[in-house]
């Protein structure tokens, strides 16, 4: 039998016995991508968990600021951080730990450059999810043309 065949009936027996068994009990999966096989989608119950927002990844920011104070020099303001953080949004909390450490050890110091590579590091994460591709130009949104005719546009 195929070792993805044999998972497959171990996880459908598991699903079984917690079904029919005196107490209550749950197998929990955590992946960041949900792939459920065809066979177990009447089985599976998905919990969506929500991506840390701006107040979680500014308390990991400063904490990783604080906890390192001593070998790592920061020359970042409240907007830097502020910056910093909001590049981070989108990202799990180990996946913005990871891009902020980057950005630490990039010159040997945390600067506001360090947006830069916390977007690098998004934009790996995005593409290594083949889901999406990342394109970066030079433009901003206030270069964005909108509206139905010629002539009209907004800034």
């Amino acid at each position: 039998m195929h070792p993805f065949r044999r998972t497959l009936t171990q996880l459908r027996d598991l699903v079984r016995a917690f079904r029919t068994g005196d107490l209550a009990r749950a197998a929990i999966l955590v992946s960041p991508i949900l792939r459920t096989p065809l066979e177990l989608e009447k089985d599976v119950t998905v919990v969506d968990f929500a991506l840390p927002g701006e107040d979680e990844l500014r308390a990991l920011l400063d904490g990783m600021v604080t906890a390192n104070a001593d070998t790592v020099p920061v020359r970042l303001d409240d907007r830097g951080r502020d910056r910093l953080t909001r590049a981070a949004l989108g990202l799990t909390l180990t996946e913005a730990e990871s891009a902020f450490e980057l950005a630490m050890v990039d010159g040997g110091r945390l600067t506001e450059s360090g947006v830069e590579v916390v977007l690098a590091e998004k934009a790996q994460t995005i593409r290594k999810s083949r889901l999406l591709e990342v394109i970066r130009t030079a433009g901003h949104c206030g270069t964005v043309a909108i509206g139905s005719g010629a002539g009209e546009s907004a800034r």
